[in-house]
């Protein structure tokens, strides 16, 4: 929806790219995690470390529950004055620099680096989008 006009200025680019990469496990990576977490399991009550057996435990609630989850869509619009992703908007003046890595067909992103100490770099997946033209 190219110059879309939105609060935020005319959208001069948008696309949806998923919500993180999942990663295709199979069901070998899967056996030998668990064997990992068994044995991780049994010698942490063998030496009496109850915590440590909790910990594992949780660890692997989380991978299976994670590796459950399927990504979301999130929405992407560059607009003339920031960038929005899902619900959060980068102004260009909150930006310091931007990178994009194009190695096809791995790697298709744009990273920005913002001027906030406390905002980590944020990722942003091309998916079929052309690089030369988000870098215009």
């Amino acid at each position: 929806m190219p110059n879309e006009s939105t609060p935020i200025g005319n959208t001069l680019k948008s696309w949806e790219m998923p919500e993180f990469v999942a990663h295709d496990r199979g069901r070998w990576w899967y056996f030998i995690a668990g064997a990992l977490a068994a044995i991780l399991l049994v010698y942490a009550v063998v030496k009496t470390n109850y915590l440590f057996a909790i910990i594992i435990l949780i660890f692997a609630i989380i991978i299976i529950l994670s590796g459950l989850r399927k990504p979301e869509s999130i929405p992407v619009q560059i607009t003339e004055t920031g960038i929005l992703l899902g619900e959060h908007f980068y102004p260009y003046r909150d930006i310091n620099c931007f990178h994009i890595v194009y190695q096809p067909p791995a790697v298709k992103c744009l990273y920005l680096d913002t001027k906030s100490s406390l905002r980590p770099r944020v990722t942003v997946h091309l998916e079929n989008e052309n690089p030369v033209e988000i870098h215009d």
